[in-house]
């Protein structure tokens, strides 16, 4: 017996996370640069519960330069628990930029932001 099609439910489309992340500080900055992901991204010092790596969105991201907000499409890549025992640690999720030129131009201009200390070896909150 085929089933009749008036008993079957669509899938619901799936949610679209927005993300907003206001970057108060340079040192701020630093921290949470994915700058170990090929895309960049940045760590949301935030609980965001009900996400799971792979999720994707839109960041809505205001660095410290002064600079109008961008929008990036983005992709959980890491997600940091509450209670790991470590203060520099926040409980959070970081999300990698995708391969847009939106995305690269984000990228970019932190990486500008940042300068000679992108290559410094103080922890940041993933690494």
């Amino acid at each position: 017996m085929v089933p009749q099609m008036s008993h079957l439910t669509p899938p619901s489309p799936p949610s679209l996370h927005v993300w907003t992340y206001d970057v108060g500080t340079a040192e701020e900055l630093r921290k949470a640069f994915l700058s170990w992901h090929p895309q960049g991204g940045l760590f949301l010092p935030i609980r965001l519960p009900g996400l799971t790596l792979g999720d994707t969105g839109m960041l809505m991201v205001k660095l410290p330069d002064g600079s109008p907000r961008i929008g990036v499409a983005a992709t959980v890549v890491w997600m940091s628990p509450a209670n790991l025992g470590r203060t520099d640690r926040p409980e959070g999720v970081g999300v990698a930029f995708e391969h847009t030129p939106t995305g690269q131009e984000a990228k970019d201009r932190i990486e500008r932001l940042l300068g000679p200390t992108l290559g410094s070896d103080r922890s940041t909150w993933t690494m």
